[in-house]
């Protein structure tokens, strides 16, 4: 029962539903069931978040990913660490949720080859945890310090940040391929055309952005808050006026839109370098329209 990891029913009172994981965990410990108890004790940590009490929540989940790392369990520390970073996040200790979200990455990665082996329906249970493992670590990465908003950020947070999308994409097509003889080998575009950049556009919760990589400078940053829920709608629109048929003026118009948000921030740094082919790499919801472009 613990290791459904789905919250019981919020209509059961608080005190039965506590009592029947307690009851749980204890018959855990007696079995000596380690990974068990992982589960029980993330439950809990749901339950009191739930309930509002997020000190016994960040508590229990302390507990738990302990636990996890001490019986070395890819799986439970997926399961355990982005809740609790996400606690530690909410508190504005944004590094040591960062140092969470690196231990649940690097966890990802070592799952990547069991995610082809176990059964469908754990592969869909594992691969639903992973996605937004690689979406919040990379928003994480990305977000300013509220201290001091315009410093520019570390470079190790650009380049983790790029590594983060090159895992999220490998695992995509390890999906599609059902297999992980996929391996990445990066190479430096600069070497085959000082005149091109990279362009890495990335849409989080509440803006848009940009990674450039130009040549022979450091990777750059570009963010737009302007991102809302009406952005998708319109990138579904520009989609949607790739096919045929579609008004050739509301493409247009469109169109316009995506370059301001996505090109127009980045023209000086493109005209000082001299660039004169722009390789995007899209991820995410960006990556619908890429077949058609």
């Amino acid at each position: 029962m613990a290791e459904s990891f789905r919250t019981l029913d919020e209509q059961v009172p608080f005190q039965w539903r506590l009592d029947l994981l307690q009851s749980i965990l204890a018959q855990a410990h007696q079995s000596r069931d380690d990974r068990a108890i992982v589960y029980a004790q993330q439950q809990l940590a749901y339950l009191y978040l739930n309930q509002g009490n997020t000190a016994l929540a960040q508590l229990w989940s302390e507990h738990a990913l302990n636990l996890a790392q001490q019986l070395q369990s890819p799986e439970l520390i997926v399961a355990t660490a982005p809740f609790l970073a996400e606690r530690l996040a909410a508190r504005g200790q944004i590094q040591d949720a960062l140092r969470l979200y690196g231990i649940a990455y690097t966890a990802v990665k070592s799952l990547r080859s069991d995610l082809l082996t176990v059964s469908p329906e754990l592969q869909f249970h594992l691969r639903d945890q992973v996605q937004p493992i690689y979406q919040r670590f990379i928003e994480l990465l990305l977000t300013p310090d509220a201290l001091n908003p315009t410093q520019a950020l570390p470079q190790s947070n650009l380049k983790q940040a790029l590594a983060v999308m090159d895992s999220a994409q490998l695992s995509e097509l390890d999906n599609f391929f059902g297999d992980t003889c996929l391996q990445a080998h990066p190479q430096d575009l600069s070497s085959l055309d000082t005149h091109a950049a990279v362009l890495y556009p990335i849409l989080l919760n509440d803006r848009l952005t940009v990674i450039a990589e130009l040549p022979g400078q450091p990777l750059k940053l570009y963010q737009n808050q302007g991102y809302s829920v009406s952005t998708e709608a319109v990138l579904q629109q520009f989609y949607s006026s790739l096919y045929p048929g579609y008004s050739p003026q509301e493409h247009l118009r469109l169109a316009q839109q995506l370059y301001q948000w996505f090109i127009t921030p980045l023209l000086p740094d493109l005209e000082v370098a001299q660039i004169k082919t722009l390789v995007f790499v899209p991820t995410g919801f960006l990556q619908i329209g890429r077949a058609h472009v």
